[in-house]
């Protein structure tokens, strides 16, 4: 599941180094200080959406393999159970690269 309660915190930690990256651009101060962070955060999060809609597709591909073996196979029990479990599997893998992005960002933020 994803650590939904991170995210308002994440927030909070940015808004300071928002406001003093918009504070120094209006004030016509270069960077120079290595990656923006309102760039980095546009950055993380789209791998994170990249990475969610490849792991989705991926999850989506094995559970239709999944139940295509227990046709095969005969086995609607099986069947059952892989179609009612897919579109949980598919949603938990999607979000899984945005929950790690989040943890890792509010470690990072959290220690400066």
């Amino acid at each position: 599941m994803i650590d939904a309660w991170l995210a308002p915190v994440v927030i909070a930690l940015r808004l300071p180094r928002l406001a003093d990256e918009a504070t120094r651009l209006a004030l016509g101060q270069g960077g120079g200080r290595g990656l923006p962070e309102a760039e980095r955060m546009v950055q993380e999060k789209l791998k994170a959406f990249q990475n969610g809609l490849f792991a989705a597709g991926l999850e989506s591909m094995t559970s239709s393999l999944a139940m295509g073996m227990a046709v095969a196979m005969g086995k609607p029990f099986e069947l059952a159970e892989i179609a009612a479990n897919a579109p949980r599997r598919v949603t938990e893998a999607a979000l899984a690269p945005a929950n790690i992005t989040l943890r890792a960002n509010a470690k990072r933020l959290r220690r400066r």
